[in-house]
């Protein structure tokens, strides 16, 4: 590197990187991205479907799985969110997890709780753990993994648009049939037989 001022080069010693990314994620920037990195390589085995990025912006990651059908994705940014997108149009997102923390003295807490509810964290990762990672890994879990059908509902040009998982092709929980049901699973080869 050349220094401003100087007609000779310089090497300048560079802090050895504290976080490496694996070939299946790409280099993350954000915190909450560096958190979720960690979590998953610690908690990979616990998930039903293995986890796969898909894309890369400055303040997002989305994820999908191996065979899901793709209208679903999964996107990290301050939150975690499912979403289902038909044709390049956002149509609905099925659930986001999120947390809002807030620093109270040297613990942590989320704003969005109920005063009664709110816990304390030692940490912000411990926080994003219990708030974001862990209910995201056990609604992945307990209910994208068993579901078999996505009801798709409305129309773009009528204005209301949105989605929900179903039990069956037939299903119709509200009185409301879908405009239309897709498969959630495309293939099911990588699906855990627990």
């Amino acid at each position: 590197m050349l220094l401003r001022g100087s007609n000779t080069q310089t090497e300048i010693e560079r802090k050895p990187r504290k976080f490496r990314c694996s070939a299946r994620f790409p280099k993350v920037r954000r915190s909450i991205q560096k958190a979720f990195y960690r979590w998953y390589l610690d908690n990979a085995t616990r998930f039903k479907v293995p986890l796969r990025f898909a894309r890369r912006t400055d303040s997002c990651l989305e994820f999908t799985f191996p065979g899901l059908h793709p209208y679903l994705s999964i996107s990290l940014t301050h939150e975690i969110g499912v979403h289902v997108t038909k044709r390049n149009i956002w149509w609905d997102a099925l659930i986001f997890f999120e947390a809002y923390p807030e620093r109270i003295g040297e613990e942590y807490q989320c704003s969005l709780c109920i005063p009664e509810a709110q816990t304390k964290y030692p940490t912000l990762n411990a926080l994003w753990c219990d708030h974001l990672f862990e209910p995201f890994l056990e609604w992945i879990n307990d209910t994208l993994v068993p579901a078999r059908w996505l009801g798709i509902h409305g129309f773009i040009d009528e204005g209301a648009t949105w989605a929900r998982l179903l039990k069956s092709e037939r299903d119709n929980p509200e009185n409301d049939p879908p405009t239309s049901v897709v498969p959630v699973w495309i293939s099911t080869e990588y699906l855990s037989q627990e």
